[in-house]
């Protein structure tokens, strides 16, 4: 028995950027479900990386994570098109912005593609990367 397994490059790349890392085998079996083409794995990755930025449950001092889904949990349940409570701009903290709504749009978005259903034209943006 082999301890080292190899879960692929776009898997990795979700891997690397969710916050926690915690049921890496559990999260790859839940990834493999979803089949995403690359375009989509990136559109997912950059979604997480606006959660970990904006969603006031996933912030904090990398000890207090409590509140963010394992890997597994947010494939499976499709935890991207959550609403969640965004951190507010603070004048004084330079970097730190009022959100939109764009990032819950790429999800919804990138859900309706990967499950085969049409997708608005005004949708279509955001099924590109950048």
């Amino acid at each position: 028995m082999g301890l080292n397994f190899d879960y692929g490059n776009l898997f990795e790349r979700i891997w690397k950027s969710y916050p926690i890392k915690v049921g890496k085998m559990a999260g790859y079996k839940a990834f493999q479900k979803l089949n995403l083409t690359e375009e989509e794995v990136v559109l997912l990755t950059n979604h997480v990386e606006i959660r970990k930025r904006e969603d006031i449950k996933w912030i904090g001092d990398g000890r207090d994570q409590r509140f963010v889904p394992h890997l597994a949990t947010f494939l499976n349940q499709a935890r991207w098109l959550d609403e969640y409570e965004k951190i507010k701009a603070v004048r004084s903290l330079p970097g730190i912005r009022v959100t939109t709504d764009e990032e819950n749009h790429r999800a919804w978005a990138l859900d309706q593609h990967r499950k085969g259903l049409p997708v608005p034209e005004s949708y279509q943006r955001y099924l590109k990367v950048h």
